[in-house]
């Protein structure tokens, strides 16, 4: 597909919306993973959409940015799914979605990208007295293994 292409219209809308929550199930699932949510893992999810124009893959770049220019209407959608049970039986249907309608390369592509906000959220706060130690604790670093299991980034 060219530079030009409008990579919704790839996706049924249900497909679309459902491909757009999927940065906010991952950025729930690891900041939930220890019980303790706090402001700084609630703040990485839209920092890291902030930074949508800089992403490198173009489906990954229109659907990030579509998610950050909607982003009450996406949020407020995504406050019905809040349970790990449910990202993780989500993440999956992303999973097939874009493994069924785009190229494999394109599909790891879009979920490295998704990761990142697992990944940006888990290292958002912790670390321990001070501060000081491993920002990431077990429970979220479990969440991220199952995350990328589920996603299938870990056999690739």
């Amino acid at each position: 597909m060219g530079q030009d292409t409008n990579w919704q219209d790839e996706f049924t809308p249900g497909e679309w919306k459902t491909l757009q929550l999927a940065p906010f199930w991952i950025s729930t699932a690891v900041a939930g993973a220890d019980q303790f949510i706090d402001d700084a893992e609630g703040r990485a999810l839209s920092e890291q959409l902030a930074h949508w124009k800089k992403v490198q893959d173009p489906l990954a770049r229109e659907l990030l940015g579509s998610i950050f220019t909607d982003l009450k209407a996406v949020s407020t959608r995504f406050r019905a799914a809040t349970h790990t049970e449910k990202a993780m039986a989500q993440l999956r249907e992303v999973a097939s979605l874009l493994d069924q309608k785009v190229s494999a390369e394109q599909a790891r592509a879009v979920k490295q990208e998704f990761l990142k906000v697992g990944k940006a959220t888990a290292e958002a706060s912790g670390g321990g007295f001070l501060g000081l130690g491993d920002k990431v604790s077990p429970e979220e670093r479990s969440m991220l293994s199952q995350i990328e299991t589920v996603l299938g980034l870990s056999t690739l």
